[in-house]
């Protein structure tokens, strides 16, 4: 559990000499339904990383998602080519810094002068 909704991470693994994966499911744990989304649309502005044992990121190559109203599962693939150009090792580390706790602020504001077409 993270902040309360329900992580996994699973199927880290080589596809070929170079080339990682990796799964993860997030579930809504004991939020709502809109809290879910609120974290949703936080995570999608995050992205997750595998680091090698220097703490390099290897290369995010693409991936899918699939979004329902009490699951996220995402899949994705990286190179240890690395940023650059520059070789990384082999990846040792996940890395997602993900907002724990969101909240929704309403914020007044007020247009003056606006000039219209």
């Amino acid at each position: 559990m993270i902040g309360g909704y329900s992580f996994e991470l699973s199927n880290v693994n080589k596809i070929v000499e170079g080339r990682y994966a990796y799964t993860v499911d997030i579930t809504l744990g004991e939020h709502s339904p809109a809290e879910f989304l609120n974290f949703r649309q936080a995570l999608e502005r995050a992205q997750p990383k595998l680091l090698d044992a220097q703490d390099q990121p290897l290369q995010y190559n693409g991936g899918s998602a699939s979004y329902g109203g009490d699951k996220i599962s995402m899949t994705n693939q990286l190179s240890s080519a690395g940023f650059n150009g520059a070789k990384v090792g082999e990846p040792v580390r996940f890395l997602w810094e993900i907002p724990v706790e969101t909240k929704t602020l309403m914020l007044p504001f007020e247009l003056k002068d606006l000039p219209l077409p």
